[in-house]
């Protein structure tokens, strides 16, 4: 697996500009190896502030997203229905 680094941040250029574009969008990151204004270690909802009509877009494989943060967004109180994601990962949802 690939260390957590500013750069191995893949799309890196899109998410900060398209946070710039989103009116009253922040960037919450996390990296292994942080710089000024990422946070260390791994993704974690605990520690954020998230406002009551907060909407998650969410991408990654599905221990991240359906195991750990999704729960973790149901549990700060956000509704399943303002969680969207997309999974990576390998083709598990037809395996034997």
């Amino acid at each position: 697996m690939a260390e957590s680094t500013l750069d191995a941040w893949a799309l890196r250029s899109q998410v900060t500009d398209d946070v710039k574009r989103l009116e009253g969008a922040e960037l919450q990151l996390w990296l292994e190896q942080p710089v000024a204004g990422a946070r260390a270690g791994f993704v974690s909802l605990r520690e954020v502030d998230l406002p009551a009509d907060a909407a998650l877009y969410l991408c990654g494989p599905l221990p991240f997203i359906m195991k750990n943060i999704r729960n973790e967004a149901i549990n700060a109180g956000i509704p399943a229905t303002r969680i969207q994601y997309a999974v990576f990962g390998p083709d598990i949802w037809l395996a034997n």
